[in-house]
């Protein structure tokens, strides 16, 4: 009995916090969204905040799309760390599934990192970069390149970020640069494409052209993710 009470309360407190977000529009927590790599011999960090955060709230994201259809995303904070994934996406469509899973990785780590954590999230794709950012500004107005599901991943990608109860980078770090984090998260990814055991859990109205659907379907993320992380 005091479990289901503590649950509801959970849910009451998830809720009215959903609630006061969507009629504020606005969150309190910074969050920065960088799309161009630092210069070469420069360390990827020196785009993070000020505010100092330790390695376990560094990660690196890639995604890999083989054939069009086998997607994998990578999450690779540090060696045994256990937000470490390798996952499969399931995306259907050729075109453009490169960008769509790269878009997947940003938002699995999103999803899974702890919310009130400081974050530090780097990717070797400005295109992914560039569509959360733009997802963020306009939301369901943006104009996405991106083969479905990506439009709906982003847009869900930047519903957490406005959910996050803590300090948020988003960076672009340069691809085939020999940066450790970026080869073991593109490493992961590969692993990932090939898995059929753990699969990123993608709504099928993100798939859709009803734009209310896909906004439903956030919804119901975003609910999920505060009672996740209450």
């Amino acid at each position: 009995m005091l479990e289901s009470c503590t649950d509801l309360r959970k849910l009451i407190v998830a809720v009215v916090e959903l609630l006061r977000l969507w009629w504020c529009c606005d969150t309190k927590q910074p969050v920065t969204i960088v799309t161009r790599a630092p210069k070469r011999g420069y360390p990827p960090l020196l785009y993070a905040s000020r505010a100092r955060a330790d390695a376990a709230d560094s990660c690196y994201v890639d995604g890999s799309a083989r054939d069009g259809t086998r997607c994998g995303v990578g999450l690779y904070y540090a060696d045994g760390h256990t937000l470490n994934r390798a996952a499969a996406v399931d995306v259907a469509a050729a075109a453009g599934a490169s960008n769509v899973a790269e878009v997947a990785a940003i938002f699995a780590a999103l999803a899974a990192h702890p919310r009130r954590r400081p974050l530090r999230l780097f990717s070797d794709s400005a295109t992914a970069l560039r569509c959360v950012a733009a997802a963020r500004a306009r939301g369901a107005a943006a104009d996405l390149p991106l083969a479905a599901p990506g439009p709906g991943l982003a847009r869900a990608a930047a519903a957490l970020l406005a959910l996050r109860g803590a300090e948020t980078t988003l960076a672009k770090v340069a691809a085939h640069a020999d940066v450790e984090g970026n080869r073991v998260a593109d490493a992961l990814a590969e692993i990932g494409a090939e898995r059929r055991d753990d699969v990123l859990d993608v709504p099928a109205a993100f798939y859709g052209a009803r734009a209310g659907r896909a906004r439903l379907a956030t919804a119901a993320l975003q609910l999920r993710y505060l009672l996740r992380h209450a």
